[in-house]
Order: structure tokens, then sequence, then C-alpha cells
């Protein structure tokens, strides 16, 4: 049996099954090294949200060309003579590190996905490579691999 480590879930959307990797390993993975599908949240789960395009700032989430994103960068253009103040999402795909962009009017609604951050603690990995983790609860968790 390893000794125990403290593990993160880097993002799980919603009810998708969760991305655990160790804590002393942070800085070596990227998302990108996970195959990890957005789409693959259950239909029961709400997978998004809407919320006014000048409420999202940098460090929050955005849905762009239906991928979840990191914001990294926001600018927002003045109104024109008969136009609306648009925002310029400058955003990174939270599965495959990938550049998004995206305009949008600064009074429509975009997409924001549901994230949720876990911490898990490892107690064993078994031969055919599924977690056993403790939860919050004292109880453990056994199917992810």
């Amino acid at each position: 049996m390893r000794s125990p480590l403290l593990l993160h879930t880097f993002l799980s959307i919603s009810n998708c099954s969760c991305i655990v990797y160790p804590a002393s390993s942070l800085n070596t993975f990227t998302m990108a090294e996970f195959d990890a599908e957005f789409e693959s949240v259950q239909d029961t789960a709400a997978k998004t949200i809407p919320s006014q395009a000048s409420a999202i700032k940098k460090g929050g989430y955005v849905v762009i060309k239906n991928r979840p994103c990191k914001v990294v960068e926001t600018s927002t253009s003045k109104t024109g003579k008969h136009g609306h103040a648009k925002v310029h999402f400058v955003a990174l795909d939270i599965f495959t590190n990938k550049k998004m962009e995206d305009i949008c009017p600064s009074t429509h609604n975009m997409e924001v996905p549901v994230v949720n951050r876990k911490e898990y603690q490892l107690i064993d990995i078994t031969d055919d490579d599924f977690l056993s983790l403790l939860l919050d609860s004292g109880e453990t968790k056994d199917d992810l691999k």
C-alpha cells in the first residue's frame, strides 16, 4: 500500500468524472494531458448557467464554441453611434489548454459552466489502476480509474 497523498481534482464539470493527481505534481501536469470531454456530463445535470457578458471577469469561466474555458483576459469596447458596447474574451479551454476568443455585446447573456473543485486524500491505488479516495464523510470512493 502506498502512503497517503493529498490529491486535488483540478476541475469537475457538474457530475462529470473527476480528474485527480498528486498535489506534489501540480506543476508537471496540464489539463491537455487528460482525455476528458465536456459533453460527457449527464443529461440531468445543469451544465451551464446564463450570465451577462459584462459580469464575466478575468479568472472566471465561460463557454466558448461549446467548450468550457477559463477567462485570462477581457476588454470592453466603447459603444458606437448606434451599437452596443462589446466584450472581447480571451480564454483557455480547461481540458486542452487551447486559446479561445469570443466577442459578445456586453448586455447579452453568455453561458458559464458549473465548475466544482474538491480535494481528496489518496488511500490506495489498486493493481487495475483504480483509486481509493477518502471523502470528507469518512467513506471511500473507489470507482475512479
